[in-house]
């Protein structure tokens, strides 16, 4: 009974913070794309930072870090805690600009956009970054890694196949 009543205490809590991100995401961006930009299409080539740094207050989390993820590139941020790596995540994942250095994605990744992603808009953002955490029962919206890989497509409408077809990309 403890198991179920803790168990529904984080359903409740997942479906809580859930809300507050469609909410978010439905709001207007103030944030303009150029004029003529085109839509962005699925990623391709790569996301690059160069001397990314980031401080909290008086306390430096990041420091000159130099990193490029290529399509299709899995990559895992393992270090001590507090050392950066939800920092580092939010910052790739156009949530928090980056206080030195710069995070630039390709021309074709930002096809006629700001090459900064903390410059798009949340549903650019959408088709192009997705989190898997190391256990599926830490995931952030969803029960699964695919369930969760379908919440981009979900949000932004995308059929049934068209959802299929680019989480069975990413999950290859």
């Amino acid at each position: 009974l403890r198991r179920l009543n803790a168990l529904n205490s984080d359903l409740q809590q997942a479906i809580s913070a859930a809300r507050r991100v469609f909410d978010m995401m439905d709001r207007e961006s103030e944030i303009r794309d150029r004029p003529g930009a085109s839509a962005l299409p699925p990623f391709s080539r790569e996301i690059r930072f160069d001397a990314v740094a980031f401080a909290y207050e008086d306390a430096t989390v990041l420091d000159g870090i130099d990193l490029t993820i290529r399509k299709r590139e899995t990559v895992a941020l393992v270090s001590a805690s507090e050392a950066g790596k939800s920092t580092l995540a939010l910052t790739l994942a156009g949530l928090l600009p980056p206080q030195g250095g710069r995070l630039a994605a390709s021309d074709r990744l930002a096809q006629g956009l700001r090459t900064e992603p903390i410059r798009w808009r949340s549903r650019d953002l959408l088709t192009r970054i997705g989190t898997v955490f190391q256990s599926p029962e830490h995931q952030f919206v969803a029960g699964s890694v695919r369930a969760e890989l379908e919440v981009g497509p979900r949000v932004l409408k995308l059929g049934e196949g068209e959802r299929r077809s680019r989480v069975d990309e990413l999950l290859e």
